[in-house]
C-alpha cells in the first residue's frame, strides 16, 4: 500500500504545481506567450518525472 500512498503525495504535487503555474503565469507571464510555452514545457516535465518517480519506487 506504500506504492497508492507514494502516488497520492505526487498527485498531490501535481495539483499544487499546476495551480502554482496557473497564478505565476496570470501575474508574470501575462501579455508573453513564449513565457507560457515555456512554463507549460516544465510543467510537463515535472509531471513526468513525478510519474516516472513513482513508477520507480513501486
Amino acid at each position: 500500500m506504500g506504492a497508492t500512498e507514494g502516488m497520492g503525495a505526487f498527485v498531490g504535487l501535481s495539483i499544487l504545481s499546476v495551480l502554482v503555474w496557473l497564478i505565476w503565469s496570470f501575474i508574470i507571464w501575462n501579455e508573453a506567450s513564449w513565457g507560457m510555452f515555456v512554463w507549460r514545457i516544465i510543467f510537463i516535465g515535472i509531471v513526468v518525472l513525478s510519474l516516472l518517480i513513482g513508477m520507480g519506487t513501486d
